[in-house]
């Protein structure tokens, strides 16, 4: 088979921390959902997943963790376009405003630009629990059954970089419901750590 490249991004940081992204995806396109053994899609574990690999297989994998009993969380970011087909198998949906917007645009839906009720239309047309992050404004969800829960974000006196905050939210929301956490506290944790890692230039663990 062809050898490709390593997968790249390109940022682009304004003096506010905001970025902007260029991947050129690279390998990243060549990613199969056989790669993930059944074994670890048990009950109990949570698989985090994002776009940045083809929707196909990430599709196949969601397929197969529902199928074995493991929870879905996917991060719609690059913020793409979802088929409905894969919703039922999302437990629960992540996005920035950006993304809620493209998503709900995508759905059909008739919202406003209020990121709870975004959430609130989202959750329910999916039957998911839906994540909106609003960056300093903190982080709002939903879920199917009308739920909602809003937690703020951390003060932080000066923004360095936002480069990877999503992906810490993501990773923390992720460890800290694997680990028992509710939902609100998982949020919580996973919004301070996304703050701390704006306070440094670059992508921190």
């Amino acid at each position: 088979s062809d050898v490709l490249p390593t997968g790249l991004a390109v940022v682009m940081r304004d003096k506010t921390g905001e970025n902007q992204i260029v991947v050129a995806s690279g390998a990243n396109s060549e990613v199969n959902a056989e790669q993930v053994p059944d074994e670890i899609l048990k009950t109990g574990n949570y698989v985090l997943m994002q776009m940045e690999i083809p929707l196909a297989q990430n599709l196949a994998v969601m397929e197969r963790a529902r199928a074995h009993g493991a929870k879905t969380i996917l991060n719609l970011s690059p913020a793409l376009k979802i088929p409905r087909a894969a919703l039922p198998f999302v437990d629960y949906l992540v996005l920035n405003e950006i993304e809620a917007g493209h998503i709900a645009k995508s759905l059909g839906l008739d919202i406003s630009k209020d990121a709870r009720v975004m959430a609130q239309a989202v959750a329910r047309e999916g039957n998911l629990t839906c994540i909106i992050t609003l960056g300093g404004q903190g982080v709002v969800a939903a879920n199917a059954q009308g739920r909602g829960w809003f937690v703020p974000a951390m003060k932080l006196d000066q923004v360095i970089d936002t480069t990877g905050a999503g992906d810490c939210f993501g990773g923390t929301l992720a460890a800290c419901l694997h680990n028992g956490n509710s939902l609100s506290d998982a949020m919580r944790r996973a919004s301070v750590a996304a703050g701390l890692s704006c306070l440094k230039k670059g992508i921190h663990d």
